[in-house]
Order: structure tokens, then sequence, then C-alpha cells
């Protein structure tokens, strides 16, 4: 009968009482809300012994002394927090780019030196042709300078060639320097949502709050107090607990927590299909590239997919749905990803133009999504703030 939250803070517990001598924890702060948060940043502070966190928690990432970053079978062990490496990785990748750009132009330099040459030796073999003919000079001569100028232009060729090659593979090693971009840009389909058209409502018994429009909206409270349980019953209209609440659109999208549904038995592209019947094939293809899954991925068994590549087909599932939805309901969205994916969803997100219910204790995250109104949920009841970040208790 444990929230997420409380049942995270059991086994915290759990772990502090058994006083081992290196501790791990993996994304300790999933489902819990901003006072345990708190409490989790106080204990770490306190712990005996050494801990070795896994998270995509901001606030986390920078209580740590060193952040170690797992790239491309790699690991990079950096001496601070993870807002001093992103800094660093900036710093690296600006000058990545401007070490690019200059390896580019003496790449096209050297092309250029190349053209220029071809064409100076052409000019001089036409030349050597034309003295030939003339009768001006023996014959013996002039097949000695032929051969002469073939031999001279043979060299000249091989140095411009190897300049080429070698400038070629600089741009190829300056270029690895470069990380790869994997943000989203997405245009979505539009949901025809107007502002004054009412979408949602929700009712304590002493006070009701409406919802009109493409309105961004952050649902907050302590653990345990009802949040799932209140999105659930507003996404399959079945009235359960103290608030009652009711959507005026059929058009919505659901993202439960543990969206990536590890049970599915398929592909990708089933995926896509098994959720919007109406899709074609070529459709479910066109939605998956522009969420960066592509090429064999979206054939791949999706048991094989990662976890953030699970994500972002259900992500490119909601977000591109025909017709669109006009209200999306996301329950944590944000727990067992990591921050590229996170990244992504805040992508994906501001390019959708209907209203949104986030149940989130992600304060950076929800920060990024523009939130319009804050309610907060607590045993007494809900409470609204709008276009303001309610304080933490």
């Amino acid at each position: 009968h444990l929230s997420g939250g409380e049942a995270t803070l059991v086994r915290l517990v759990g772990v502090r009482l058994a006083q081992a001598n290196v501790t791990l924890l993996d994304e300790p702060t999933n489902d819990l809300d901003e006072s345990a948060r708190h409490l989790l940043f106080d204990y770490l502070a306190t712990w005996p012994a050494a801990v070795v966190f896994a998270s995509h928690d901001r606030t986390l990432l920078d209580l740590a002394t060193t952040t170690v970053e797992l790239r491309d079978g790699h690991a990079r062990v950096f001496p601070g927090p993870w807002a001093d490496l992103q800094a660093q990785i900036a710093a690296e990748q600006d000058a990545a780019q401007r070490a690019l750009t200059n390896a580019q132009k003496d790449l096209a330099h050297e092309r250029r030196q190349r053209q220029a040459g071809e064409t100076a030796l052409a000019r001089r073999s036409r030349q050597g042709r034309t003295l030939a003919g003339s009768g001006s000079i023996p014959r013996i001569l002039a097949n000695t300078r032929k051969s002469a100028a073939e031999a001279n232009a043979g060299r000249a060729r091989a140095a411009i060639a190897a300049r080429i090659v070698d400038q070629q593979v600089h741009v190829a090693e300056v270029q690895s320097r470069l990380r790869p971009e994997h943000s989203i840009r997405v245009d979505l389909p539009d949901p025809r949502l107007p502002e004054s058209k009412r979408v949602l409502q929700l009712s304590d018994g002493r006070q009701t709050i409406e919802i009109c429009g493409p309105r961004r909206v952050a649902l907050t409270g302590p653990n345990g107090v009802g949040k799932t349980r209140l999105v659930r019953s507003l996404v399959h209209d079945t009235p359960d607990g103290p608030i009652s609440v009711a959507a005026f659109t059929s058009r919505i999208g659901y993202l439960p927590q543990s969206a990536t549904d590890r049970e599915f038995a398929g592909t990708a592209v089933d995926y896509v299909l098994s959720r919007q019947p109406g899709a074609t094939s070529g459709a479910a293809l066109a939605r998956l590239a522009q969420f960066h899954i592509r090429r064999y991925d979206v054939h791949r068994p999706w048991s094989s997919l990662s976890g953030g590549e699970r994500f972002r087909v259900v992500m490119a599932t909601l977000l591109l749905a025909d017709p669109a939805h006009q209200l999306l309901v996301l329950d944590e969205p944000t727990n067992h990803l990591d921050l590229d994916t996170v990244t992504q969803l805040v992508a994906g997100l501001s390019a959708f133009r209907g209203a949104l219910l986030v149940v989130s204790h992600d304060h950076a995250f929800l920060s990024e999504l523009g939130i319009d109104e804050w309610i907060t949920l607590t045993s007494e009841g809900l409470s609204i703030n709008h276009r303001s970040e309610p304080t933490a208790r």
C-alpha cells in the first residue's frame, strides 16, 4: 500500500542501516516529493561511507564530489559536480567546432590547390605538344622534355593527393571530438484546441479548478497523497478518492509511470501500429524517424531496445497521434530517463499545442516545460498557483 516515494524512503533507510563500506544508489530520487528529496540530500551529506549514485536529478548530481560520465564504452572521471563537467564539455565542444571549421577550410584550400595545379599542368602539356609539333626542336629533345614533364606532374599530383588525405584524416579526427546531436525538432499535428475550451476540472468539495485551452499544468504533492490515483481516474473515467476530476475531451494521451512497457512483444514499428491502428507502416516509420528511431532500430525486437529508445517510441506514438490528442497526461515521465532523453522529452513537449497535465517532483524539468499552473494536492485538498512554482516545504 506504500506509494513509490514511500517505498523508496524505506529502501534508503534499509541501506543506511546496513552500514556498508560502499553504498550504490540507482536513481534514488525517483518518486520522491520535494521534502523527501531534501531529506535524502541531508542524509547523503552525513553518510558515514562512500556513496556511488546513478541519477538524472541535476540537484543531486551537483552534490557529487566526483562525476563519472559513461559514454561510448568509456568512463570519464571528473573531479567535481555534474554542472562543472557540463561547463568543461561545452568549452571542449566549442573548441572542437572551431577546430573543425578551420580544418574544413584547410581541406577546401588543398582541393583548390589541386584544381589549380591540374589546370597549370594541362596548360604546360598543351604548350609542350604545340612546341613538339612545330618542329622547332629535335624530336629526341621534345620526348625528353615530355618525359620529364610527366614525371614532375606525377610527383606534384602525388604530393597534393597526400596533403589532401592528411587533411581529410585531420578533419575526421577533429569531427570525432564533436558529440552527435540528438535533439528532437518535430512539427506536431495541431490538436485545434481553442483558448476558451474547457479541458479539465478538479474539485475537492471546497473549490473547483477549471483548466481551459492549451495550458500546461503541474500536479505536485507529498508522497502517498494520491496523485497517480487521481490521474488514473481522469484517464479511465473511473471516480476514485475524495477529489473529483473530469475531462471534457475524449482525445487524451496518457503516459503512466514505467511507460516503456517491457513486456511488449514486437518491434518499434509494431508498437506504433498497435497503439494507432489507423496508421500505415510508412507513417509509423516517418514518426519514429523524427524521434531518432531509424534504419535497423525500427525492426529490432522491443526487448533489445534501451529504456531511452523505448521511451522515444512511446513519445512518438503519443505526440504524433492522428487525430492529435487535445490533452496529454504524464505521470512522473522523467523517472528512469537519462539526461539526454529528458532533454528530448522537453523538446518534444515544447512543440505540443494541446493541454498538458504533468505529475512530477522534478522541478528543473517542470521549469523547462513552462508550466502555467501549479496545482498542489494535499490531504486537505487542492491549491493552485498561477505561473508560480509553489514553495517547497
